[in-house]
């Protein structure tokens, strides 16, 4: 029969067997992706952000593109402000709708309107001048809870020739 203190002590390394440990390299690999593994998951997670973020871009850019085209062909409309901000709104179904019509500034030939009336008043007069819609929107730029880019704002301008 095995006595208790037999076990302990053929379990117990001796110090020659510590010596061997330490000077092996086993686990080196997991030490060494502990220590890259935050940057590197750190580095995608910002890839991936800053995608979502010129994604935003793309599709603001596609609804000032539509805005504008609806604006320049609105002339002799009663609702032309209010067709190119529905124009805007549909063609950016990823952005906030609510976001994008408080940063939208139209402009029909150096004169700003924000209503149906004053818009349709300054088209009817304006043929061949410019139509220009501006839009901003806020862009997000945290990752890992860090925000890089506080009072980011994404911005696209496009002009046309009123019809």
């Amino acid at each position: 029969m095995v006595r208790k203190s037999q076990i302990s002590e053929r379990n117990r390394p001796r110090p020659r067997r510590w010596r061997l440990l330490l000077k092996g390299d086993d686990g080196g690999a997991a030490m060494e992706f502990g220590i890259v593994a935050p940057i590197f998951l750190t580095l995608v997670a910002g890839i991936v952000q800053f995608g979502f973020t010129f994604g935003d871009y793309m599709f603001l850019t596609g609804a000032v593109m539509a805005g504008s085209q609806t604006l320049s062909v609105s002339r002799g409309t009663t609702d032309p402000w209010t067709s190119t901000v529905n124009a805007m709104v549909a063609s950016a179904p990823l952005l906030t709708p609510a976001q994008l019509k408080a940063n939208i500034k139209i402009t029909v030939n150096g004169t700003v309107c924000s209503t149906d009336a004053g818009c349709a008043a300054t088209l009817s007069s304006s043929t061949g001048a410019a139509a220009v819609v501006t839009a901003t929107y806020p862009c997000n730029l945290t990752i890992a809870g860090i925000n890089y880019a506080p009072g980011c704002k994404l911005a696209s301008q496009v002009a046309q020739v009123i019809q």
